[in-house]
C-alpha cells in the first residue's frame, strides 16, 4: 500500500480510488485527463519460475552440444470462477520481505512443484515482467533445470487453491494454448535466453 500512496503522490494530476483490496492485489480505478481505467494493482513483488526438462543431443557434424528443451513444468489449480474449476498457469507468488528475488523463486518452486533446486548453477535469470499499465512493479523472472532432480511433496502456502493444486510437465508448445500470461512470456524469455529464437 506505501507504493500506491507514493505513486499517487508522484502522480497528483491521476486520481486513484481502490474498489477492493486484499494481502495480494488492490483492484484500482484510474482517471487519467477524464479517461477511467480499472485494473488490479500488484502490492508485491512476485517471483515467476519456470521449470524445465533437458535432454543433450549432437547436432550436426562438428557443432557443439546443444540443450534440449523436452518438457516445461506448470501449475493446475484449482479455479472456483472458472466452469471447469481447474486452470493452467505459472508458478508465482509473493516474494518476502526478508528473502531476494532468487530466495523468493526457490521456495515457490518447492511450494508448488515439490522441487528443491538450491543449486544456483541450475537457475537462469531471465530478467522482470511487468502486467499491467497501471503499475510500476515489474516481477523477476526465472527458468530453473529440474532434469534428474526427484520430486518432493507439494507443500503449497496453506491456501485451499495450492493445498488442491499439481504441477504436471508438458511439451513446450502447449504453453502458447494456454491463457496465462505468464508462461506465454517467460517461455520466450528462456527461449531468447538459450538462442533458439
Amino acid at each position: 500500500m506505501k507504493k500506491l500512496v507514493q505513486f499517487i503522490k508522484e502522480n497528483s494530476e491521476k486520481n486513484i480510488d481502490i474498489l477492493f483490496s486484499n494481502k495480494w492485489f488492490d483492484v484500482v480505478n484510474v482517471t487519467v485527463e477524464g479517461a477511467s481505467m480499472s485494473g488490479i494493482w500488484k502490492n508485491d513483488r512476485n517471483a515467476v519460475v519456470l521449470p524445465f526438462t533437458t535432454g543433450v543431443f549432437n547436432g550436426n557434424a562438428g557443432s557443439e552440444l546443444k540443450i534440449d528443451i523436452l518438457k516445461v513444468g506448470i501449475r493446475y489449480e484449482l479455479n472456483p470462477l472458472k466452469d471447469s474449476n481447474y486452470t493452467y498457469t505459472a508458478i508465482t507468488g509473493n516474494i518476502e520481505k526478508n528473502e531476494t528475488d532468487l530466495e523468493g523463486a526457490k521456495r515457490e518452486l518447492l511450494e508448488e512443484s515439490g522441487y528443491d533446486v538450491p543449486d544456483d548453477d541450475r537457475w537462469i535469470y531471465l530478467g522482470e515482467i511487468t502486467t499491467s499499465k497501471l503499475t510500476n512493479e515489474k516481477h523477476p523472472c526465472f527458468a530453473v533445470n529440474i532434469t534428474d532432480i526427484e520430486q518432493g511433496v507439494i507443500s503449497g502456502d496453506g491456501s485451499i487453491n495450492e493445498q488442491k493444486s499439481k504441477f504436471e510437465l508438458i511439451d513446450p508448445e502447449k504453453i502458447f494454448n494456454l491463457e496465462d500470461a505468464f508462461l506465454n512470456t517467460s517461455l520466450l524469455k528462456l527461449l531468447n535466453k538459450l538462442g533458439v529464437i
